[in-house]
Parts: structure tokens; C-alpha cells; sequence
């Protein structure tokens, strides 16, 4: 698990926001303001662990259905991915 300043380097920020921009859009939008769960923006304090795991491993609540990403991403991007989720958390939310 990188520590707590991994997760807030601007560059693996910018990393994880340009892999989220190819991979994780289409469904989340570029911000991750759109689809069938919150927006990211709203979340505070977010474990990254559970996201690293949600992105790993996929996640199924009814008809909601987030794919596994493993071996599909690599475990450094999954993590970087996850920086630049965590970096969305308390903001405002995108405007169109």
C-alpha cells in the first residue's frame, strides 16, 4: 500500500487522471461525476484500500456492476487511479 504522500504526489495524480480518462470515463465521466453512483467529488475521506480493491476486483450490487480490473491494468496504475479518485474527494463538482 503506498503511503498517504504517494497518494497525494501530483504526479501520480496526473498519472492516474490521464489512465482514468482512457479507462474509467466512459462509465464515470472524466471526473467521475457521472454514472449510477455519487459523484467521487462528494466523498470525504475515502479509504483508498477500498478503492484499490473495487478497481482490482469489481464490485456487484444488484444491477450495478463495476468490472475487475486486474490483469487488465497493472497494480501501480490501479494505484495511481486511485490518487487521482482521492484527489476529486470535497471538491466542486465539474460544471458541464
Amino acid at each position: 500500500v503506498p503511503s498517504a504522500e504517494d497518494l497525494r504526489n501530483p504526479e501520480w495524480v496526473q498519472a492516474g487522471r490521464e489512465k482514468f480518462g482512457q479507462i474509467c470515463a466512459y462509465c464515470h465521466g472524466k471526473e467521475g461525476d457521472s454514472g449510477k453512483n455519487r459523484p467521487f467529488r462528494e466523498r470525504v475521506d475515502w479509504d483508498p484500500v477500498q478503492i484499490h480493491d473495487v478497481i482490482t476486483n469489481g464490485r456487484k450490487r444488484g444491477a450495478n456492476v463495476m468490472p475487475a480490473w486486474k490483469g487488465s491494468l497493472s497494480d501501480e496504475d490501479i494505484w495511481r487511479i486511485t490518487a487521482f479518485i482521492r484527489s476529486l474527494g470535497g471538491q466542486p463538482r465539474a460544471q458541464p
